[in-house]
């Protein structure tokens, strides 16, 4: 049963639920769901970068015929910047690494996403 036109409220409110939530907002909204994100905690803030880039993702995928060209390397980037973060970037590079220290399936999804992205090295834009 798929989920278009319904809309799911996903309500973050502490634990290990923040790094799962990313990966069940991208199957709700693969699904067909309009999904609004409520992080109760202001502890979840950092992980507003890596939301960001998912539903950027989504939105461009769901899309037939882009209007305008998709700049893949600009995605690519993003996405290789949030998983090897400088230190200047604070507080999302001190909390992403203490994730990839404490959290094993945060570790499992770094090596699968910086694996994909070593495959995926070229400058494209697709239209």
């Amino acid at each position: 049963m798929g989920l278009a036109g319904r809309t799911v409220v996903v309500a973050v409110s502490g634990g290990i639920a923040a790094y799962k939530a990313c990966e069940l907002v991208r199957l709700l909204v693969q699904n067909g769901a309009a999904v609004q994100v409520i992080m109760t905690a202001p502890q979840f803030a950092w992980l507003h970068p890596i939301s960001e880039l998912i539903v950027r993702i989504d939105q461009t995928l769901d899309e037939e015929a882009p209007d305008t060209p998709v700049d893949v390397d600009t995605i690519l980037t993003q996405a290789r910047r949030l998983v090897a973060p400088d230190q200047t970037e604070k507080p999302y590079a001190e909390r992403y690494l203490m994730a990839l220290q404490e959290v094993p399936d945060v570790v499992v999804a770094h090596g699968k996403v910086t694996a994909i992205l070593k495959e995926n090295p070229a400058k494209e834009t697709l239209h």
